[in-house]
């Protein structure tokens, strides 16, 4: 190389060397942030707040975000709204992102944002309270209410408390009271507005103007809803006051009571000598009243006599009895009225019911499970429910109207009388105490009574029975089987010597009735059959 070429070279690089020496050097990316510290206050759950954030790049270089990171307990409750890439922020320019508070449970929330760029990392802190949508709440004490016994024509009250445990106004725009016995409460109709925390009082006033138990509900109408509280309360007598007792001769029966009209259970009802009944004498009296054959048509002033165990009411005129009240009886005997209906439901205490000679077309006693005797001879009957009256004992039922009658649950039967009616079928199956059948003037084409093995006395005349074995009856007294189609008869139970009275005749198609070996039928009149028929030990 010749020292010409090398000055060239020498003269470049200082031409190089001296051009780059002149030009101006760049600052780096430099990140600035409006705010360092955000608050979002409160918050109602389930809304949510968006707070928008400023970076601006103060360098000269590009200022690139890559991501934005939660931290802390309750990092879960923010997010951030911006570029799902990076955002690159030239020298001299802002970007704009949101940070979102959705606070899913009350109290104070707090996070650290963390903003990654290409120059570091940068942190905000975050907070805010989530706190519950303003809503009143209705709250009232008591729930419910039963103001027990008040005298009519007297009054009681009691002041609910209703509180407002909400953080929101609640407002009552109507107070009503509904219901069939609305009328004998009260109550004002006022509009009333509760701040949170406050609480106010509705006076409610049970006034009864009858005897009763009497039902209603207070109903509240608020801006938060509808709210009900059941009312109860019983109307009872003044104990001063005189019993309506329209009918002369049931009150002036009711004060023979103890003077003429004496016996077991009967006692003196006018202690006070006035003439009149008063309620706290009809209240106060127990035991049995006797009203028999006294011309009664009308028994109103009955429902005073709370505490009575029997009553007697038979022979009189009577085409309506009401006991509801009565609910200590065990003893009903209304024999010989007009009665239609009976309402049994309340007398739950019943043991005994006579109501022969009535006019009932139908009878309800499956709320008398204590029932042991019952007597509804002549009515107008169709049918029984006996399925509940398990402690039956006695059922006498005839003269009525029966296609058919259901005993299979009365097992404690001893005595079933139900002559006179239109049986077609009788199933004693179930009967094994039964030591009295009467089944006569029927329409019974056959009848079992193997498992009836105590009968004493089996009446069974005026049907249509074809066959009759009394084989397994050894306690057997009295078989009157007479006037049915019998073509067999077997008598021979081992104890024909016990068998007192038979009477099979009119049987004109039976030939041959079935004795005990070595017995010999008494010729009294006290055994008696057709002449066609005859005694045999066997009549295969």
């Amino acid at each position: 190389m010749n020292i010409k070429n090398i000055l060239y070279a020498l003269v470049a690089i200082l031409i190089l060397s001296c051009s780059k020496d002149d030009e101006p050097q760049l600052s780096p990316a430099k990140f600035s942030i409006d705010q360092s510290t955000v608050d979002f206050d409160e918050v109602e759950i389930p809304t949510q707040k968006e707070i928008k954030l400023t970076v601006t790049n103060n360098g000269e270089e590009d200022l690139i975000l890559k991501n934005y990171t939660f931290s802390g307990s309750n990092a879960t409750e923010f997010t951030v709204r911006a570029s799902e890439t990076e955002e690159t922020i030239q020298a001299g320019k802002t970007y704009e992102f949101s940070v979102i508070f959705k606070p899913t449970e009350e109290g104070s929330k707090t996070a650290i944002l963390t903003i990654i760029s290409n120059i570091g990392e940068h942190k905000v802190n975050i907070s805010g309270k989530g706190t519950l949508e303003p809503v009143a709440i209705f709250n009232i004490n008591p729930e419910s209410k039963n103001f027990g016994d008040v005298e009519i024509n007297t009054t009681a009250a009691i002041n609910f408390t209703v509180a407002n445990t909400g953080n929101a106004e609640l407002v009552i725009s109507k107070i009503t009271l509904e219901g069939a016995n609305a009328d004998t409460y009260n109550t004002p109709n006022n509009s009333i507005t509760l701040q949170s925390n406050a609480a106010t009082g509705i006076k409610v006033t049970f006034a009864p103007l009858s005897t009763g138990n009497k039902i209603a509900t207070l109903s509240i109408a608020t801006n938060v809803g509808t709210y009900t509280v059941n009312l109860e309360g019983n109307g009872i007598p003044d104990p001063n006051a005189i019993v309506n007792i329209p009918d002369a001769n049931f009150k002036a029966s009711l004060l023979a009571h103890g003077t003429t009209i004496t016996g077991d259970g009967i006692s003196k009802i006018d202690i006070n000598d006035d003439g009149e009944i008063q309620v706290s004498e009809a209240e106060v009296y127990s035991g049995t009243l006797n009203c028999n054959e006294r011309n009664i048509s009308d028994l109103t002033g009955i429902e005073a006599f709370v505490n009575i165990s029997v009553l007697l009411v038979g022979r009189n005129q009577l085409t309506n009895l009401d006991v509801s009240k009565n609910i200590d009886l065990t003893i009903i005997s209304c024999n010989s009225n007009q009665l239609t209906s009976l309402d049994l439901s309340k007398n739950v205490a019943l043991t005994k019911l006579y109501c022969i000679s009535n006019q009932l077309t139908s009878l309800n006693i499956s709320k008398n499970e204590d029932l042991t005797e019952l007597y509804c001879i002549s009515n107008q009957l169709t049918s029984l429910d006996l399925s509940q009256n398990v402690n039956l004992e006695y059922l006498y039922c005839k003269n009525n109207q029966f296609t058919s009658l259901d005993i299979s649950k009365n097992e404690a039967l001893i005595y079933l009388a139900c002559q006179f009616n239109k049986l077609t079928n009788l199933d004693v199956s179930k009967n094994v105490y039964l030591k009295y059948l009467y089944c006569d003037s029927n329409q019974l084409t056959s009848l079992d009574i193997s498992k009836n093995v105590n009968l004493t006395e089996f009446y069974c005349f005026y049907n249509q029975l074809i066959s009759l074995d009394v084989s397994k009856n050894a306690a057997l007294t009295s078989l009157y089987c007479y006037s049915n189609q019998l073509i067999s008869l077997n008598l021979a139970n081992g104890n024909n010597n016990g068998l007192t009275y038979m009477k099979a005749q009119d049987n004109p198609n039976l030939t041959c009735i079935q004795i005990d070996s070595s017995f010999t039928p008494p010729n009294d009149g006290s055994w008696r059959k057709d002449d066609t028929a005859s005694y045999n030990t066997n009549c295969q």
